[in-house]
């Protein structure tokens, strides 16, 4: 390899694999960012379409409950909701996974996860 003087090749060839493997793993944050979004956007649209379904079934004080809620969603920040993932992240690692058990626990946990 070829180098100005004074500047040793290893280090620009250490360098230089540093830089990619950064921007290997910047691209990959990105995407998943990306690809989460994309996500997120696809379910909401199935959501609204099944609730504009359901809806005109619903008796006039379940509709007024249902939108409601769904302006409340609307207005959910990216912490709360990070927050709220926690909580249940917390829970699906509590659970108890016994035979015994009445059942109302464990799908609490299956649903959570």
């Amino acid at each position: 390899m070829v180098c100005w003087p004074g500047i040793d090749p290893q280090w620009i060839e250490n360098k230089f694999f540093r830089n990619k493997l950064e921007f290997k793993k910047r691209s990959l944050a990105l995407i998943a960012i990306f690809s989460g979004a994309v996500w997120v956007t696809e379910i909401s649209k199935r959501l609204n379409a099944i609730i504009a379904q359901i809806l005109p079934f619903l008796s006039q004080e379940h509709q007024q409950q249902v939108a409601t809620a769904v302006e409340r969603a609307k207005q959910v920040t990216m912490t709360e909701l990070n927050a709220i993932i926690g909580l249940f992240d917390d829970v699906s690692r509590c659970c108890p996974r016994t035979a015994g058990s009445d059942g109302r626990l464990e799908t609490l946990c299956m649903i959570i996860k």
